[in-house]
């Protein structure tokens, strides 16, 4: 795009007329975005019903604690009712004497109530069924965790493609009218052919830059639909250095510590672990006798009036004696399956440290970035504004002027994007270390139109 030779050769009269159109061009608001069409709370609430993931450990979590309920349902009460009623018709003969026919109608109502009083198979499958049941609950709440961030991150790369086609239009736009404006002093013999070739290079080249761009911005805002379920609108308008978020809190220790305590992926290898040492007992219950409170009641009535009641109250008990040794196997079974849960957590802890530590390290280049570019964009207008003003001195031409625009173009693209990536390695070391929530994206929205 540097076009030395042909604006070398330049009369004066061209000077002035290509610095008015890059003059026009330099007053047009930098803030090119418009007003989002919708925030980051409305893509995630968009992404919660258009995910089926979600769903799925939603069911999953309403599934298992069924599940427990049924499982206590093995240490409650057990009430039966019985109710049983017959005719019988009976022929009698006998040796020396005259047969007869017996007629007679007989009833039977009883209940039985049974109590478990020392049942360990039903409360260890109890304790292990709450235990999954927090289980499913981590699962559920780590798979909301992901959408929000994964939401979160397709928005910033979209609004990244989109500052990226901006820039690459605003530059595109200055080189064309430079294309134009070298074949007509081609024509009047006033600049060689090889500049008029120099100029069409450099369009070509926006040309090819402005398609990559714009798919680029069609790729990720599919990216983002993907979540969302509909295609998004411009979303949000360029944000300064002194809108970032602040990072609390500010020691890397102190963030392991977030991690440690709140990590879902910790938190659910815990709960696995805790699992195995259920399924031990489980396992280890199968040893165990039962004891079990038995009430029944019964009434008998037959013909003749006659009624008997029964009333029993008795303790049952049952011993297991060899059962072909399947409770041993479980046993040792559920005992190499702890250990694996045990090393898994121990893997798992790690992953989670070393990815905080990683994150941490992102933020604070980022936001040293957003600083460093600030500056820089701060520098690359002065340099323009000075190259304006050579131009009208006539110690500066307008190739100056080309360059200097075209840099603030630059360094105003990376001064954007690093405020919008600085944000997103914020929402990366916060769902590293499992803090999360809804309030976080409502604080960046709030960020993200504070130039409205």
């Amino acid at each position: 795009m540097v076009l030395i030779s042909f604006f070398k050769s330049l009369p004066k009269p061209v000077y002035i007329s290509q610095l008015f159109v890059l003059i026009m061009l330099f007053h047009v608001n930098v803030s090119r975005a418009e007003s989002p069409s919708f925030s980051l709370v409305d893509a995630y609430q968009l992404a919660q019903h258009n995910d089926s993931t979600a769903s799925i450990f939603r069911s999953e979590v309403d599934a298992q604690q069924e599940r427990s309920r049924q499982s206590l349902a093995g240490l409650l009460p057990n009430l039966s009712l019985r109710a049983y009623g017959d005719t019988r018709k009976q022929d009698v003969t006998q040796p020396g004497f005259l047969p007869y026919n017996s007629d007679f109608n007989s009833s039977d109502l009883s209940a039985t109530v049974s109590q478990p009083l020392y049942r360990p198979v039903e409360l260890a499958n109890y304790r292990l069924s709450k235990v999954q049941s927090a289980i499913a609950k981590a699962q559920y709440e780590l798979t909301e965790q992901d959408i929000m961030y994964r939401v979160a991150v397709a928005y910033f790369d979209v609004l990244i493609a989109q500052e990226t086609l901006a820039t690459i239009k605003s530059q595109s736009t200055v080189i064309t009218q430079l294309y134009a404006q070298a074949e007509s002093l081609y024509k009047n013999g006033q600049v060689w052919v090889t500049d008029v070739d120099e100029a069409r290079a450099s369009y070509d080249l926006a040309h090819i830059q402005t398609i990559r761009a714009k798919s680029d911005l069609e790729i990720k805002k599919q990216v983002l639909r993907k979540y969302t379920g509909r295609l998004p609108a411009r979303l949000a308008v360029f944000l300064g250095e002194e809108n970032l978020i602040p990072l609390v809190p500010e020691e890397l220790s102190e963030w392991e510590k977030l991690a440690l305590e709140n990590s879902p992926h910790i938190i659910l290898a815990k709960l696995e672990l805790e699992s195995a040492d259920e399924i031990i007992n489980v396992a280890h219950s199968g040893h165990y006798p039962t004891v079990d409170l038995i009430a029944r009641y019964a009434q008998l009535t037959g013909d003749l009036d006659n009624e008997t009641t029964d009333i029993a109250v008795g303790v049952l008990l049952e011993i297991p004696l060899y059962s072909g040794g399947v409770h041993s196997a479980g046993v040792r079974e559920a005992k190499a399956s702890r250990n694996k849960s045990r090393y898994s957590l121990h893997d798992i802890t790690e992953q989670v440290l070393m990815n905080v530590r990683q994150s941490y390290l992102l933020v604070s280049n980022n936001r040293l970035l957003v600083q460093v570019t600030k500056q820089s964009f701060e520098s690359s207008q002065a340099v323009l504004e000075s190259s304006h003003l050579g131009v009208k001195n006539q110690i500066r031409n307008s190739l100056d002027v080309l360059n200097a625009q075209l840099a603030v173009f630059d360094s105003q693209r990376e001064m954007v994007s690093a405020a919008y990536e600085f944000l997103k390695s914020m929402l990366g070391l916060k769902i590293a270390a499992g803090t999360l929530t809804l309030s976080d994206l409502r604080v960046m929205d709030r960020v993200l139109v504070a130039n409205r």
